[in-house]
């Protein structure tokens, strides 16, 4: 985690969860601590690079393509980023 200080907490904090092991509860890591960081009144932007997308179907109602998320998308060397976003 890293953190601008501004005060007694950090203005900007930017956490990652991640680990090459698939089933290791990253996804909920990160549903959880986002839910733990709005409850402290933070606002939260979750990015979801997995190609499962599992984070992104737990959080929204909007159908996730059969090719997966944001993930399958960046890992597709033909799709330039700003096509992606």
């Amino acid at each position: 985690m890293t953190g601008a200080t501004n005060g007694s907490r950090p203005s900007t904090l930017c956490v990652g969860v991640l680990g090459r092991k698939g089933g290791s509860a990253k996804s909920t890591t990160a549903y959880n601590l986002a839910g733990a960081f709005a409850a402290e009144g933070r606002r939260c932007l979750l990015i979801d690079l997995d190609s499962q997308a599992s984070l992104t179907r737990a959080l929204s109602n909007a159908p996730v393509p059969p090719e997966g998320g944001v993930g399958a998308r960046v890992a597709e060397p033909s799709r330039g980023l700003r096509d992606t976003i």
